[in-house]
C-alpha cells in the first residue's frame, strides 16, 4: 500500500508538471522570420541591397522584447528565428545601419518612442542607403508559417557634377560643395524625425570628362520636400545656392514613386550665370556612375 501511494503521488506530480509545461509550450512559439525587399521588380533583391538588418520586436504596450541583429555573412541571412509568447507584436526593421551607428532605446523594456540612431557623428555623417519595414503580427498557439517582413527604400541617391570650372580657371581645391541641414540621425516612431548638420562633400576630379563630382549621397526621401539646401562656394564666396526640391519638381525625368531613385544633378558654371540640370541620359537605375 505504501509503494502504491508513493507511485500515485509521483504520477500526480508528473501530471501537474506536464500540464504546466504544456501550457507554457502552448504559449511560447519559435517563429521564423523572413525579410524581403523587391525594389522595383517582382524579385526579392534584398541580398543585393541590404548588408545588415536590425529588427526590434515590441509588445502591445510598445515595449521592446527582442532586438535581433543579422549580418549578410551569416548562412541563413536574411532569415532568423525568434521565440515569443503568443500574442500581438510589432516588428520594426532597419536595414543597413552603419557599423558605427549610435543606437538608443535598444535595451529590453525600452519604449518604441526611445528608438533612435545617429549613423556616425554630427561632424562625420555617412551615406549608407537605408531600408525600413514594420509589421503588426499576432502569434497564435498553432502558428507554423514563417512571418514575412517587407522592407522599403528610405533613400534616394544624389550625385552632383560640377561642370565648367576649368573654363572659369577655378582650381578644384578652391571649390566647396556644402549641403545644409543634412540629415544624419533619426528618431523612429511612425515617422523619422531628422537630426541635422551641415555636410561638406568631397569633390574629386573626373579627368576624362573634365568635371568635378561628389560621392554618391544617400539621402532620406522625406528630404525631397524639406529645406535641403545646397551651396557651391569658390574660396568661400558663393557661386550658387538652391533647394534640391525646387530643381526636382521642375524635372519630368525623376520618378519619385520608385523604390530606387537616382538623382544625377549637374551644376554648370558659366561666366555670367549658373545652370542646374538633371542629366537627361540617365535611365532608371543603370548609370554606372551610381554603382
Amino acid at each position: 500500500m505504501k509503494y502504491t501511494f508513493t507511485l500515485i503521488s509521483i504520477i500526480c506530480t508528473l501530471f501537474v508538471s506536464c500540464v504546466g509545461k504544456d501550457e507554457q509550450c502552448d504559449h511560447i512559439k519559435s517563429l521564423p522570420i523572413n525579410f524581403v525587399y523587391y525594389g522595383d521588380s517582382a524579385n526579392d533583391i534584398l541580398k543585393e541591397k541590404v548588408k545588415g538588418i536590425d529588427a526590434f520586436i515590441y509588445d502591445t504596450n510598445h515595449k521592446l522584447v527582442r532586438h535581433v541583429k543579422l549580418n549578410h555573412n551569416e548562412a541563413k541571412f536574411p532569415q532568423t528565428t525568434v521565440t515569443l509568447n503568443k500574442g500581438a507584436y510589432k516588428v520594426v526593421t532597419i536595414g543597413n545601419l552603419h557599423h558605427k551607428a549610435h543606437l538608443e532605446g535598444t535595451a529590453i523594456g525600452s519604449d518604441l518612442s526611445q528608438l533612435s540612431f545617429i549613423q556616425a557623428s554630427l561632424y562625420n555623417p555617412t551615406h549608407t542607403p537605408l531600408y525600413y519595414g514594420e509589421r503588426e503580427i499576432n502569434i497564435q498557439a498553432n502558428q507554423v508559417r514563417p512571418l514575412l517582413v517587407e522592407l522599403n527604400s528610405l533613400h534616394f541617391r544624389l550625385k552632383i557634377n560640377i561642370i565648367g570650372y576649368k573654363e572659369m580657371n577655378y582650381k578644384p581645391e578652391d571649390l566647396t560643395l556644402v549641403i545644409n541641414d543634412f540629415p544624419t540621425g533619426y528618431v523612429v516612431e511612425q515617422n523619422f524625425i531628422n537630426i541635422y548638420t551641415n555636410y561638406q562633400s568631397v569633390l574629386t576630379e573626373a579627368t576624362i570628362n573634365q568635371y568635378l563630382q561628389t560621392d554618391v549621397l544617400n539621402i532620406m526621401k522625406s528630404e525631397l520636400q524639406a529645406p535641403l539646401e545646397i551651396e557651391l562656394l569658390h574660396k568661400n564666396d558663393r557661386i550658387t545656392r538652391f533647394y534640391l526640391y525646387d530643381v526636382i519638381k521642375k524635372s519630368s525625368q525623376i520618378d519619385l514613386s520608385k523604390q530606387e531613385v537616382d538623382i544625377p544633378l549637374d551644376i554648370i558654371i558659366k561666366p555670367l550665370s549658373v545652370y542646374l540640370q538633371i542629366q537627361s541620359w540617365v535611365i532608371e537605375d543603370v548609370d554606372a556612375q551610381f554603382n
